[in-house]
């Protein structure tokens, strides 16, 4: 039966010294590990610019939405008086706490065009079967259109006086102070101006 040996004091540090990491594979981990951090830390900053763009971005929805609905219902009980300068846009800042978001709305009038000539050619008035009166369907619809064509004057005159297509815009600066904007157009009847 053989003896543990004991070992010596010397040989112990010995043993220990040799079982230790050498300066390069400490440096090598710490390169991985520094790289490792910075990445982590810009993926955090990345993530957290992106998540306050997202607010700003959904702020500004709101704010639209809410400035649109007020519009709206200004309009349906005042008329189009306070804007009446189609096309002048209005800028004003938002109250605090939304102070660094600003709006803009633009009223323009509506251009109709000639809808007798558009709704005459989309019932087929001008197909050779209806001119020929071969097609009984085609001449009900030219003679329906013909009619509705005598109508479509008073209307057309009540839609472009009446009508308005509005712009609203809320504008926000992203993180680079870059102006950004969010933008709903909607159409409002002024029903006061009726011939």
């Amino acid at each position: 039966m053989m003896k543990p040996r004991l070992m010596h004091l010397s040989d112990w540090r010995k043993n220990q010294a040799e079982s230790g990491f050498s300066l390069v594979e400490i440096l090598a981990a710490f390169t991985i590990l520094s790289i490792s951090v910075t990445l982590l830390l810009l993926s955090v900053r990345s993530s957290v610019q992106q998540n306050i763009l997202a607010r700003k971005i959904q702020v500004a929805t709101q704010l639209c939405r809410k400035k649109t609905e007020e519009l709206d219902e200004k309009f349906k009980v005042d008329g189009f008086s306070d804007l009446a300068s189609l096309g002048v846009k209005e800028t004003k800042s938002f109250d605090p706490p939304f102070a660094d978001y600003t709006y803009e709305v633009q009223l323009d009038q509506v251009q109709l065009g000639d809808l007798a000539n558009a709704f005459m050619s989309f019932s087929g008035a001008n197909s050779p079967q209806q001119k020929m009166g071969t097609d009984m369907l085609g001449q009900m619809a030219s003679a329906s259109g013909a009619a509705f064509s005598g109508a479509m004057g008073p209307l057309k005159s009540f839609l472009e006086k009446g009508l308005r297509r509005v712009t609203v815009r809320v504008f926000y600066s992203e993180l680079s102070q870059k102006k950004s904007f969010v933008e709903v157009i909607f159409y409002a009847v002024d029903l006061g101006r009726l011939p």
